[in-house]
């Protein structure tokens, strides 16, 4: 029958990590298909679709402490016009978000857990290095301890106490050097970490926050255009209005002097009929 060994505690975190990872990206998932919902609603709502609005109007929903509060935020945009669909869809909109505090704890897990990644990585790498450095005092240890033989059998009895004393004094010398320059790596290493992420993290927010800047000037000159655009279609569709109607008008008033030449061709008119006659003819001509 064949052994086996597991590492309990490796075996653990694995499964920590995997779980954490899969929770991550199901919510990353949930808020791409949100994304597309806000952007399909807002269509639908002010007949606008662009992906960076949407995410634009999807922060600000995170960001809101609730449905009021998010209504104000629109507001504050000056982009939409606060109406009952508008209302409807803030008040669906907040119910879909997911609880803030579960995605906020996932994140932290994520990291958490690949910090600890990051630490195992780093103990293995000194592990490496001191399985190395502990070689290398082995082989100068062995060619001093040759050397000091040869000394042992000139001076045996009175150098002995001498050369133990200067060899415990330098290998002690050694290992603090040795954890030293150990120490001195690992907050170099851990500097450069924090620099990364302090850069990571100032190139994010600055590019969301022109991001979000964009979507909400974006918005803010779609609705306007449309304001402006409202008026002019109204304008046009009355001016083919009235146009139409003043053909009608015009065949109207010609067929009914087609019909009082035609009854009353023959006939004496009196001065008023034939006024009347006269200015219905100028009126079509």
């Amino acid at each position: 029958m064949l052994g086996c060994t597991v590492d309990v505690e490796k075996y653990t975190n694995f499964c920590t990590s995997s779980k954490v990872f899969i929770r991550t990206q199901i919510l990353l998932c949930d808020m791409a298909s949100l994304e597309r919902w806000v952007g399909d609603r807002l269509y639908d709502i002010v007949g606008i679709s662009d992906k960076m609005i949407a995410q634009y109007v999807l922060g600000l929903a995170q960001d809101a402490k609730s449905p009021a509060d998010y209504l104000e935020k629109l507001r504050e945009t000056e982009a939409l016009d606060i109406n009952e669909k508008i209302i409807s869809f803030a008040q669906e909109l907040f119910n879909k978000l997911p609880p803030k505090q579960s995605a906020t704890k996932l994140l932290e897990q994520q990291k958490r857990q690949d910090a600890l990644s990051m630490q195992r990585r780093n103990q293995s790498y000194q592990l490496v290095e001191t399985d190395s450095e502990e070689e290398k005092v082995s082989k100068k240890s062995s060619t001093k301890s040759k050397k000091s033989s040869k000394r042992q059998l000139r001076h045996k009895k009175e150098s002995s106490e001498s050369e133990d004393e200067t060899e415990v004094r330098r290998a002690g010398e050694r290992e603090s050097e040795r954890q030293a320059d150990l120490k001195e790596r690992d907050e170099y290493a851990s500097r450069v970490r924090d620099r990364d992420k302090d850069k990571t993290k100032k190139i994010v927010s600055k590019s969301e926050q022109k991001a979000h800047e964009e979507a909400a000037k974006r918005l803010k000159l779609e609705s306007e255009d449309k304001k402006k655009i409202v008026p002019e279609l109204r304008m046009k569709s009355r001016q083919t209005y009235l146009h139409k109607r003043q053909n009608e008008k015009l065949v109207d008033l010609e067929m009914e002097i087609q019909d009082e030449e035609y009854l009353f061709g023959d006939q004496k008119l009196t001065e008023r009929e034939k006024r009347g006659c006269k200015t219905r003819k100028r009126c079509w001509l």
